[in-house]
């Protein structure tokens, strides 16, 4: 059940990335034709931008979210009681350990971002003494990597 969902999901990502560059090709078809004279050059110009910006999202998504919700990377010194949740939970886990970050934020709260385990981070809010409660609302992402199914 697990393996079908995550093939739905991931069958889904690929419709949706189909449907985005058919849009932007519309798109640039039509401000093409309607500015430049050539509908293809504008349609080849927007495709063109669309790639660059897919390729830049895939490899510098953790930093923007990052940036966008104003966190601040912290280490074993500045933050150890997070630190050293994140830590045990990637030791379960088995993946590599991904970096940590706090956001000024009083509410009860924490995220994990990033396309593939090698370049994940973890994000939790600056609430006193609650990282152990709020990492546990990310565990799920940690273990997000299935064992290989069965034959």
């Amino acid at each position: 059940m697990l393996f079908d969902q995550i093939a739905r999901n991931k069958r889904k990502t690929w419709l949706l990335l189909l449907v985005f560059f058919l849009l932007l090709g519309l798109v640039g078809y039509g401000v093409g034709y309607l500015w430049l004279g050539s509908g293809f050059g504008g349609l080849i110009l927007a495709l063109v931008i669309g790639f660059i910006y897919a390729v830049t999202m895939i490899f510098q998504s953790t930093n923007v979210v990052m940036a966008m919700n104003g966190a601040r990377e912290v280490d074993e010194q500045t933050a150890p009681n997070l630190y050293h949740v994140v830590e045990d939970m990637a030791m379960v886990a088995q993946i590599p350990m991904p970096r940590v970050f706090i956001v000024d934020d009083p509410s009860m709260n924490a995220f994990a971002t990033g396309s593939s385990p090698k370049n994940a981070a973890v994000a939790a809010t600056t609430t006193p003494n609650r990282w152990d409660r709020k990492i546990c609302w990310i565990c799920w992402w940690l273990r997000r990597v299935p064992p290989t199914p069965p034959p």
